[in-house]
C-alpha cells in the first residue's frame, strides 16, 4: 500500500519570512542533520505552522542493519515517528523556486549530500 502525502500549501513569501529570523546555528542545526529524525517542534520552533510541518511526519522504521537501524538514546528501536529534514528541504526548495538545486540535490547518492546541497542555496536565497 503507498502512502498518500498530504500536501499543505506555503507561499515563498511565507518560507522567507520564517527563515530569515532563524539564527544560523538554528538553521545548521536542522538543515545539516541528514540522520536525525527530529519531532515537528523542531519546525514548528523554527515558525513553520503545525498543520504544514505536519505533512512531513512519518514513521520511520528501523531495518536491522547497521546503517538503517534507529537507535534512542543508544539502543535500537523498531520505529520512530517524525521528520526528516531532508523532505522539508526539498519542500522548501522547490517553494523557493531553486530548481537547480533540486536538480543537483537529486543527483546526489545518500541523505547526508542530498541535504548539504539543499542547505545552502536555501539559505542564501533567503538571506540575500
Amino acid at each position: 500500500m503507498e502512502v498518500e502525502w498530504k500536501v499543505v500549501p506555503i507561499t515563498k513569501e511565507e518560507v522567507i519570512d520564517i527563515l530569515s529570523k532563524v539564527p544560523p546555528e538554528q538553521y545548521r542545526d536542522k538543515f545539516m542533520d541528514a540522520w536525525s529524525i527530529f519531532k515537528p517542534e523542531a519546525f514548528t520552533n523554527m515558525g513553520f505552522s503545525e498543520d504544514w510541518v505536519s505533512q512531513f511526519v512519518r514513521k520511520h522504521k528501523s531495518d536491522g542493519t547497521y546503517k538503517g537501524n534507529i537507535t534512542v538514546n543508544g539502543k535500537v528501536v523498531k520505529h520512530l515517528v517524525g521528520i526528516e529534514s531532508r523532505d522539508v528541504a526539498f519542500r522548501i526548495a522547490d517553494v523557493l523556486g531553486l530548481e537547480e538545486a533540486v536538480d543537483e540535490a537529486l543527483d546526489k547518492y545518500g541523505r547526508g549530500s542530498q541535504l548539504e546541497t539543499l542547505a545552502y542555496p536555501i539559505w542564501r536565497a533567503v538571506n540575500k
